[in-house]
């Protein structure tokens, strides 16, 4: 994503605004990059650019489970360890992706 890709302006409930807000803290991304991330997702878009989440390395993962364990509400916990298993979901499709490309060509 650009700063030349157009602007789309959309409207969210409350509850949906602060869902998104707080996976994308959690995701320690803009509001903007979370919402895009999530679209792409769904729609089986992996970007040319994306590097592999910080979950990806395993270690990442683990930590932020434990941190969500440790802290916040059940429904904060909950919604930390889902952003985690979602930052999984999109290395595993990157992973994936890669490997239907094979290796890459300099």
């Amino acid at each position: 994503m650009t700063r030349d890709d157009p602007p789309v302006r959309i409207r969210l409930g409350q509850e949906l605004k602060d869902l998104v807000q707080e996976a994308a803290k959690n995701n320690r991304r803009s509001m903007n990059a979370e919402i895009n991330a999530r679209l792409e997702e769904s729609f089986g878009i992996v970007p040319q650019d994306a590097a592999l989440p910080r979950s990806a390395s395993g270690q990442g993962w683990i930590k932020a489970a434990k941190r969500a364990a440790a802290n916040g509400s059940p429904d904060e916990r909950l919604s930390a360890l889902e952003a985690e298993v979602q930052e999984l979901r999109l290395g595993l499709l990157e992973l994936r992706q890669a490997r239907q490309n094979g290796p890459e060509t300099a």
